[in-house]
């Protein structure tokens, strides 16, 4: 509609960077797991076996291969939906400048030509992709997964350790979404939906990729490999649980 309200707020830029983002939803998990395992794990149940620089490598490499898949995942659906779905961002008029609406007085647009020649045209297509968003859903995705996996996975730790922790990642996961409204990237209803993918492909994640991060009965790591035909793919929770039940 011309001079909608809701999509003609100025472009003021992201307070959150897509880098910044990126950096820590790939990064931050990588460094936790690899703390949680060492210090719950490899230092207490492998330093007398002298392989703990060994497994607990392994194993936080075994969580976060699973984190990666779930991430690409909500990535992939991310992108998706904004090509599909093609709503136009608070700032589209801003960007875009569309000529039918300059001095239009018809009220609802159909089709329009941006004339915006300062700006580059992925930037011009980006302001048509504001559902769902992907700082929401990426940051939603990391508060999951990294919340459930401190509860589940520091143990001997003072709750109020882990508390603290889970605490600090939703401060970042609120600070990535609720600034995508203040700086009118977003609409509101974008970053609830970004946060609900986000947090459904989480829950996904850590249910049916690391099986809960629950320990069971498994053969040991160094029990010897069954034939061809008869091996699978492990899990990470396959690989953690044969570990532990190599050093009980």
């Amino acid at each position: 509609y011309c001079g909608d309200p809701k999509i003609s707020h100025k472009y003021i830029g992201d307070t959150i960077s897509l880098k910044a983002l990126l950096t820590s939803t790939i990064l931050l998990p990588l460094l936790t797991m690899c703390g949680v395992e060492y210090s719950c794990y490899g230092a207490k149940s492998y330093a007398k076996r002298g392989d703990n620089r060994v497994v607990w490598w392994t194993q936080s490499l075994a969580w976060y291969r699973e984190y990666l898949s779930g991430l690409l995942i909500v990535f992939f659906l991310t992108c998706v939906f904004k090509v599909l779905v093609g709503e136009p961002r608070p700032h589209f008029l801003d960007t875009c400048r569309p000529f039918q609406a300059l001095n239009c007085t018809s009220g609802y647009v159909s089709s329009y030509t941006c004339t915006n020649s300062e700006i580059s045209n992925v930037r011009v297509r980006d302001a048509s992709k504001s559902f769902p968003s992907g700082h929401a859903s990426l940051s939603a995705y990391l508060l999951t997964f990294s919340a459930c996996y401190l509860q589940r996975r520091m143990v001997g730790v003072r709750g109020a350790v882990i508390t603290w922790l889970q605490l600090a990642l939703l401060i970042w996961m609120l600070t990535c979404s609720i600034t995508r409204v203040t700086d009118h990237r977003h609409h509101w209803w974008d970053v609830l939906a970004g946060c609900v993918l986000g947090a459904l492909l989480g829950v996904y994640t850590i249910h049916y990729f690391c099986g809960n991060f629950k320990t069971g009965n498994y053969k040991s790591l160094n029990a010897p490999k069954p034939p061809d035909k008869e091996r699978r793919s492990f899990t990470a929770a396959d690989l953690v649980l044969r570990a532990e039940d190599t050093a009980s």
